[in-house]
């Protein structure tokens, strides 16, 4: 289960916000609009990779998710449901804008970049 650590809002007008995320291992920011979530309430849906790209079987078997900019990440991930292009690191479970190739079954582990996490 997820959990919502912060809100930073980007426009409260507009309901855009960055939200902070956690799974008590990993951490990571999200975009989300409209957000109508609170500080502390648990999450229980997959998180939205937003413009997936360079996905590669990983060399590694190990979860990563790492900011490489302004809440864009590269991520080493499990696939956990190859035909609804669901993965997950650690409890976090994210759902890809793109495709999860054939050669990729479910449990093994991929690489990707995204632009953006997105909560909805």
């Amino acid at each position: 289960m997820l959990k919502i650590s912060n809100i930073n809002w980007l426009s409260k007008s507009a309901k855009e916000a960055v939200v902070t995320i956690s799974d008590y291992k990993y951490t990571f920011f999200t975009f989300c609009q409209p957000c109508d979530y609170r500080i502390e309430q648990l999450i229980d849906e997959p998180i939205h990779a937003f413009i997936t790209e360079n996905l590669c079987k990983s060399d590694t078997n190990a979860y990563d998710i790492r900011e490489t900019g302004d809440l864009s990440y590269k991520c080493i991930a499990k696939v956990v449901v190859q035909l609804d292009n669901l993965v997950k690191i650690g409890d976090v479970w994210i759902k890809l804008d793109i495709d999860i190739p054939s050669w990729a079954e479910e449990g093994s582990f991929i690489e990707f970049e995204c632009a953006r996490l997105d909560l909805w």
